[in-house]
């Protein structure tokens, strides 16, 4: 790469783009994985709403179902959104390059919208 593609800085790397549903949501500020792991993502906790409309109370998450939340998914004001996606079953798509997450549905409330 020459000229000025080769100056241009990259994006921070405490941003992110999340999609879920017909929702794409970019985020400013996240954290990265403690353990460099590139595919996992550590949201703010106030970010959730907006993203899958989860939020995280003492007894779980979301309004319409209560997830349990484990203790190491929780960072101060971020919260492992791929540990709590895997916990649901939820398939998840990674450009780490990118970086964008692509969240599938989550089999539960699917399974509920069926039955």
């Amino acid at each position: 790469m020459t000229g000025a593609a080769a100056l241009a800085p990259a994006a921070p790397l405490t941003s992110a783009v999340v999609l879920y549903g017909d929702r794409s949501v970019t985020l400013d500020k996240i954290q990265p994985d403690p353990k460099k792991s590139a595919d996992t993502l550590w949201v703010r906790s106030a970010d959730l709403p907006r993203i899958n409309d989860f939020q995280i109370k003492p007894e779980g998450g979301r309004a319409d179902m209560c997830i349990p939340v484990s203790k190491g998914w929780k960072r101060g004001e971020y919260f492992n959104l791929s540990a709590f996606a895997k916990k649901l079953g939820q398939s998840v798509v990674v450009d780490s390059e990118s970086r964008v997450w692509s969240f599938g549905e989550i089999p539960a409330i699917r399974g509920g919208f069926l039955n």
